[in-house]
């Protein structure tokens, strides 16, 4: 299976298709699952992530017509320890 372009847009906050962002996916719902990690950051709202559900429209580069693909997300914690400088040797 090889990466598609797709582009990503979500009309309920008034995007439209001139507002997509391009993401390199195996399909439609990894391409939305990437822009929604991408729209979150860059929003700073977090909506997504915080429980809002997002139905974007999907489009594949060889496509005339998107599809609409349910995004969720979850807040996960993510934790790394690593030894301090002084216990390296």
């Amino acid at each position: 299976m090889m990466l598609k372009k797709y582009r990503v847009w979500w009309p309920e906050q008034g995007q439209t298709q001139d507002d997509s962002r391009s993401f390199e996916a195996f399909d439609h719902e990894q391409a939305a699952a990437m822009w929604a990690d991408w729209y979150d950051a860059y929003s700073v709202d977090y909506l997504i992530v915080g429980g809002a559900e997002a139905i974007v429209q999907v489009i594949r580069d060889d496509e005339t017509a998107p599809r609409s693909v349910l995004v969720t997300g979850e807040p996960s914690r993510t934790y790394v320890g690593h030894l301090h400088a002084t216990e390296r040797t």
